[in-house]
This record gives C-alpha cells, sequence and structure tokens, in this order.
C-alpha cells in the first residue's frame, strides 16, 4: 500500500512539474522543476539489483539541481539468512534528497555527479508464500 501511495504522489508531481528539453538548456533558459523517470541499479550484498527510479527535481543555478529521490529494487536471491524460506527475494528501497551537478549536456547524453543523502530499507520475503483472501458478499447466503 505504500508503494501505491508514493507511486500516485510521483504522478501527481508529474503532472504539476514539467521537463525540460535540451535545447532548452543549451540555450540559457533557466529550468524550474524537472520530474525523470528511469532505471536504477544497486549491488547489494554480492547481488546487482535492478529496478525503477524516480526523481523530482528543482533547478535554482542552470547546472545545479536539488531533490527527491525514490527507487524501487528487487531480486530473487539464493541466500536464506538461516530463515525457513523456499523462495526469497529481496526489496530493496530507497528515497533520499538528491543534489546534482550537471557535468556535461548534449542533445542526446548527459553527465552528472550525483549525491544522495537518503533512507534504504531492505525487505527479505517469501515468494512461495501466496495469500488467498476470502469475502462473503451476502448474497445467497
Amino acid at each position: 500500500m505504500k508503494k501505491v501511495i508514493i507511486i500516485i504522489f510521483a504522478l501527481f508531481a508529474s503532472a504539476i512539474s514539467y521537463g525540460v528539453d535540451s535545447e532548452e538548456y543549451l540555450i540559457g533558459v533557466k529550468p524550474e522543476f524537472v520530474f525523470e523517470l528511469g532505471g536504477a541499479f544497486a549491488p547489494v550484498l554480492s547481488y546487482n539489483f535492478f529496478g525503477v527510479s524516480v526523481d523530482v527535481k528543482y533547478y535554482p543555478k542552470p547546472r545545479f539541481a536539488t531533490g527527491i529521490n525514490v527507487s524501487w529494487l528487487g531480486k530473487n536471491i539464493s541466500e536464506t539468512f538461516s530463515y525457513d524460506i523456499e523462495k526469497p527475494y529481496l526489496n530493496y528501497t530507497v528515497i533520499g534528497w538528491i543534489n546534482q551537478y550537471d557535468l556535461f549536456q548534449k542533445e542526446r547524453i548527459r553527465v552528472n555527479l550525483n549525491i544522495n543523502n537518503g533512507l534504504a530499507v531492505s525487505q527479505l520475503a517469501d515468494n512461495d508464500v501466496k495469500e488467498t483472501y476470502s469475502y462473503w458478499t451476502g448474497w445467497g447466503g
């Protein structure tokens, strides 16, 4: 449920902000807010995690940005950490404050330096356990 709320917030933030084209950036138009959706990579516990990253940033100066970063990563792993788990799965969520400096940007490529201060949470789950829900509608007993 928390992931759904965060995704809805990110979608709402994208509706009230706008992206900046590379051409606008290069001709000196000062950007205000930027919404970015992209891939994420994190090496955790000798595993390579891949996932989705969402950034909402504000550019107070043309090459410096600051804002919020949220990343969701996950992977099936073999390590059970001494728990009775059939199919271990590790969720990795990162929420942080991002500071970015753009080193180089052209029409199709951008290179930047990021510092992300935040909170990383790992959750070990079992993909073999599936919960079923049953309900009664009140019609016909």
